[in-house]
């Protein structure tokens, strides 16, 4: 019987390198555990770390063999360190979920689903780190600034007009509400597990592929001041502070320049961009034949 693929760890000389680029240089490691830590964490990590699907693109795009970027979590902070770029839910969390657990934060991953149609699987991830026995989701996609507390309470929030986040327990699982980029009616969130492994994670970032969301045009996400801002299916898009949104189309120039002027990703990394294309209608889901 196979092993489970053990967790990846961070080398100190990396970590260094990631809390000075946060901005958390002047702060020991061992003084970042608890709520005030992971507040400073999170936080740095919402502005300076995006959501983003340039590694996946250039790799899908390719003829480039090997697992998807961002599975490895050394990968995924180089990745930043050298070019600014982050990744999307799978490679993110994983990264985040790495650095907690070197600074020794009790974290666990989170498998959740992103309620885009009636009748999805599960197909997100995301972080859930304990603070004096208090559980705190830190979302690398929601990107919802401040740590969001998942204790007996049966409603929670992150009140911002930009960013903000609400929650609700139903039958003992947390219904999360939040406003993406290219869904600005909202998008609702489902934790279905905490405590799944970097394997299950690979796994489920592999199964995106042959199709999904962030397969096919850029998409970026940060937080920057006060603003939310990115790129989202060919749009630029900026939500305010007031919580107004502004969408502007951009051609491919537009974009590339937007990616290097505003985002401040890499020259080098822009360069490898394919143009973005029309998302093809997902595959048809078939149903495994039940056997005796």
């Amino acid at each position: 019987m196979k092993m489970p693929a053990p967790d990846a760890r961070l080398d100190n000389e990396l970590v260094t390198r990631i809390l000075a680029k946060l901005g958390l240089d002047d702060r020991p490691a061992t003084s970042l555990q608890g709520i005030q830590g992971l507040k400073a964490i999170y936080g740095a990590w919402c502005q300076k770390i995006p959501f983003d699907n340039l590694k996946k693109r250039i790799h899908l795009e390719s003829s480039t063999s090997g697992p998807l970027p961002g599975n490895d979590p050394t990968d995924f902070f180089h990745g930043w360190l050298q070019h600014g770029v982050g990744g999307t839910c799978w490679a993110g969390s994983g990264a985040l979920y790495a650095l907690l657990r070197h600074l020794g934060f009790q974290a666990q991953r989170v498998l959740a689903t992103m309620q885009v149609t009636a009748h999805e699987q599960p197909n997100h991830g995301a972080v859930i780190a304990v603070c004096e026995e208090v559980p705190y989701l830190v979302d690398i996609s929601m990107l919802h600034q401040v740590p969001l507390r998942l204790d007996e309470q049966n409603t929670v929030d992150v009140s911002h007009p930009a960013w903000g986040i609400s929650g609700r327990r139903e039958d003992a699982a947390w219904l999360l509400q939040w406003r993406p980029l290219h869904m600005p009616g909202g998008c609702r969130c489902t934790v279905n597990e905490v405590g799944v492994s970097h394997r299950q994670f690979v796994s489920c970032n592999e199964q995106t592929r042959r199709w999904g969301p962030f397969n096919f045009s850029v998409y970026v996400r940060t937080n920057k001041g006060d603003t939310v801002t990115g790129l989202a299916y060919g749009y630029k898009i900026r939500i305010d502070s007031q919580g107004r949104i502004e969408r502007i189309p951009v051609d491919s120039l537009q974009r590339d320049r937007f990616l290097m002027e505003e985002m401040g990703f890499s020259r080098e990394i822009v360069r490898q961009l394919p143009p973005d294309r029309a998302a093809p209608p997902p595959p048809r889901r078939t149903r495994k034949k039940e056997t005796s």
